[in-house]
């Protein structure tokens, strides 16, 4: 019975990630120091070991370049959370959503045409990604 409740335990943050990801969380929460939380970033991504690390610095990522209006900061969170594959089913759309805005801004229309099919094809309906991805 031990051997299954081992099994069934969800996947958590690895220790290394979770040494690394604090100072970077205390930087990002005040967001007084916007140099300190960009510089914190390689040292957290360099201690990622699965894909909850991934999922849990991608959502601190997005939260962090909101607070600092920081649409780089906020793509590069989507992208890790995306890959992580713990995006919940109803951020999966938006978060495409977001990354075929992203594009569309960039004018790299095929990704942002890509993007928004994706967006789509996870069920998001909001912020007409039909009529956007029938412009690119």
């Amino acid at each position: 019975a031990k051997d299954r409740k081992e099994e069934a335990k969800p996947e958590g943050n690895s220790k290394a990630f979770a040494e690394a990801y604090t100072p970077f969380q205390a930087a990002a929460n005040s967001a007084s120091d916007p140099a300190a939380v960009k510089a914190l970033i390689p040292t957290v991504a360099a201690a990622i070991q699965n894909d909850a690390d991934k999922y849990t610095f991608g959502t601190a990522l997005i939260a962090a370049g909101s607070k600092l209006k920081d649409t780089a900061l906020q793509k590069q969170g989507i992208e890790l959370a995306l890959a992580s594959g713990k995006a919940a089913a109803e951020q999966v759309g938006l978060f495409h959503f977001f990354l075929g805005q992203s594009a569309y801004e960039a004018k790299n229309y095929a990704e942002a045409r890509a993007q928004y099919q994706a967006a789509l094809q996870a069920g998001y309906t909001q912020n007409e990604p039909r009529p956007a991805s029938a412009k690119t």
